[in-house]
């Protein structure tokens, strides 16, 4: 790409990043309230919300008055050539998602663009990246960008193969596994069956169910609340059960909504009463509430009122 084009596009997503930033922020103006938050469907709602507050911002001229507009330089994009170079340069340079516009100029391609965006997810590391190296690899950024937008397409034949390149993988990157849940809820129910099949081959044979595999337990989670099934459901059980980090257990039974999950927690925190460390515990107490279980039973070894954030442990 030429160093005036590169430089054009460089202004383009330093200023959607601000912009993005700022209707973000008023958006969340206001809301401090950790249960609103940590709803289902609270961040989805909040980034509908932005992605029309920022038609705006598409719309108004990015130098000079009279100038091209963001949405006029991605329309005049003509190839895949050019539309994948700016895709490289937006998945180094986005601090969040890709700008609309550019998403729906690389669909409008197809299936060539499908083949063009899958060996940037496969051609990369997926180990997580050294604590000290102060930014991901292009690479990488580039990958995980792939794997979005090949979710926001509901691009699920790949599926198979990402799904098992992601269990090989011992301890992903962060930004990996967020890309993978993201690829696994644009997709949507078809990923559900793989994913409970997969955890439960898994527990079967005693596979620690850390890592990559607390991840599955989220896309689970979270894709199959859209198509509830017994088959989800007892899966998530006998994770929560399996699993070393019981608090993501915890959360993603609570998440997930079927209130047959109240009886395994509680019965968990009355076993492990004298054990139970404080954030699992109130995490287990959230859950149940959200399922709709009574907690007024329930001793708390904090102090704190029924679910509500007790003392801290000393």
């Amino acid at each position: 790409m030429e160093l005036d084009k590169r430089n054009a596009w460089a202004e383009f997503f330093a200023s959607y990043n601000h912009a993005l930033g700022e209707s973000f922020d008023a958006e969340l103006e206001g809301i401090d309230d950790p249960e609103i938050m940590d709803a289902p469907g609270f961040d989805d709602a909040i980034r509908e919300r932005v992605l029309i507050g920022m038609e705006a911002w598409y719309k108004r001229p990015l130098a000079a008055p009279g100038g091209p507009t963001p949405r006029d330089m991605v329309e005049r994009i003509d190839s895949l050539d050019e539309a994948m170079e700016v895709f490289l340069l937006a998945s180094s340079q986005c601090d969040e998602e890709l700008p609309d516009p550019l998403r729906t100029k690389l669909e409008d391609f197809g299936s060539e663009a499908i083949d063009r965006l899958l060996p940037l997810v496969f051609d990369t590391s997926w180990d997580t990246v050294e604590e000290h190296t102060e930014e991901r690899p292009d690479k990488m950024l580039a990958g995980a960008a792939a794997l979005r937008l090949l979710g926001d397409w509901g691009a699920a034949d790949p599926f198979e193969l990402i799904l098992s390149r992601f269990v090989s993988v011992p301890q992903p990157d962060e930004m990996i596994c967020e890309a993978f849940v993201s690829y696994c809820n644009g997709i949507g129910p078809v990923s559900a069956g793989p994913l409970a099949d997969t955890l439960l081959q898994a527990a079967a044979v005693g596979h620690p169910m850390t890592g990559a595999y607390e991840y599955l337990v989220i896309a689970l989670s979270e894709v199959g609340r859209r198509q509830p099934s017994d088959h989800v459901f007892l899966c998530l059980r006998e994770c929560f059960r399996k699993m070393e980090r019981k608090v993501i257990g915890a959360i993603c039974l609570g998440d997930y909504g079927d209130g047959r999950a109240i009886p395994a927690l509680k019965g968990y925190v009355d076993r492990h009463i004298e054990q139970i460390d404080r954030q699992l515990y109130y995490e287990i107490l959230s859950s149940i509430k959200r399922l709709g279980g009574d907690i007024s039973d329930m001793r708390d070894p904090f102090g704190g009122s029924q679910g509500m954030r007790g003392p801290m442990k000393q």
